[in-house]
C-alpha cells in the first residue's frame, strides 16, 4: 500500500505541475501589472473567451472528490453569469462608457467640470451625461453586491481546492472501490480545471470591482453635484 501510495502521490504531483506550467488560458499567462493596463473592453473579451474555454459543464470524479469540485463548478458559473449581466449593463449604457473612458484617471472634480462641461453643450436632457450616470450607478447596485457575496465564497472554495490537494487519494480511490493508478491522470485534470475556475473567478471578480471604483466616482461626483449647485 505504502509503494503505491508513493507511486499515486508522486504521478499526481508531475500531473498537476505539468498542467499547470502548460496552460494555455491567456489571462493566467499574463502579470498583475499587464492586466492592469488592459483595456477594460479587451480584459472582459479575454475573460469570456478564456472561461467559455475553461467549460462550465461539471466533470465527476468520485462521490468525495466532486463535494470539493462541484461548488466550485457552481461558483465559477454563477460569477460569469454575473459577468455577462454586468455587460449587459455596459451596452445599454454606451454613451457614459465612452464618457468614462475619454476621462480615465481624473479626480473627482475633474470629472464633475467635464460632466457639466459635456452637459453645456447638450441639444436635449436626453443628450445629458450626468443623469445618464446617475441611472448608470443605480443599475450596477445590485451587481456589485451579488459580486461582493462571490467574493467570499470564493474565499471560502479556496480553502476547499488547499483542503483537496491534500487527501490522501490512494486511500480514498480504494475506499470507494476504484483502480487507483488508472485515475492519476484523471484526477491530475480535474483538480486542475477546478484551480483554474478559480483563478478566473477571480479575474473576473476583480474586473467588476475595478469597475466598481468608478461607480463609486460616480457617487462622488453626485455629492459634488448637490454641493456645487448648494453653492451657486
Amino acid at each position: 500500500m505504502k509503494a503505491a501510495t508513493f507511486i499515486l502521490t508522486a504521478g499526481l504531483m508531475l500531473t498537476l505541475s505539468g498542467c499547470m506550467a502548460t496552460g494555455e488560458d491567456s489571462m493566467a499567462r499574463l502579470s498583475n501589472e499587464e492586466i492592469a493596463v488592459m483595456d477594460l473592453t479587451e480584459r472582459e473579451l479575454s475573460l469570456r473567451t478564456d472561461m467559455e474555454a475553461i467549460g462550465f459543464e461539471h466533470q465527476p470524479f468520485s462521490t468525495t472528490i466532486d463535494t470539493f469540485t462541484m461548488p466550485i463548478n457552481d461558483l465559477f458559473v454563477n460569477q460569469y453569469e454575473l459577468m455577462e449581466q454586468y455587460r449587459a449593463i455596459q451596452e445599454e449604457h454606451i454613451d457614459v462608457q465612452s464618457f468614462l473612458n475619454a476621462n480615465d484617471g481624473k479626480s473627482d472634480d475633474e470629472l464633475l467640470a467635464a460632466a457639466m462641461a459635456f452637459d453645456a453643450e447638450a441639444e436635449s436632457e436626453d443628450q445629458k451625461i450626468l443623469p445618464s450616470l446617475q441611472r448608470y450607478e443605480s443599475a450596477n447596485d445590485a451587481i456589485f453586491s451579488s459580486n461582493l457575496a462571490l467574493a467570499t465564497k470564493l474565499t471560502m472554495q479556496a480553502v476547499r481546492l488547499y483542503d483537496l490537494s491534500q487527501i490522501d487519494l490512494a486511500a480514498l480511490l480504494e475506499d470507494e472501490g476504484m483502480m487507483m493508478l488508472t485515475k492519476i491522470g484523471q484526477f491530475g485534470e480535474v483538480y486542475d480545471r477546478a484551480k483554474a475556475q478559480l483563478d478566473y473567478i477571480g479575474y473576473a471578480n476583480e474586473y467588476i470591482e475595478h469597475n466598481e471604483k468608478l461607480v463609486q466616482q460616480l457617487q462622488n461626483l453626485q455629492g459634488l453635484k448637490t454641493a456645487s449647485n448648494a453653492s451657486n
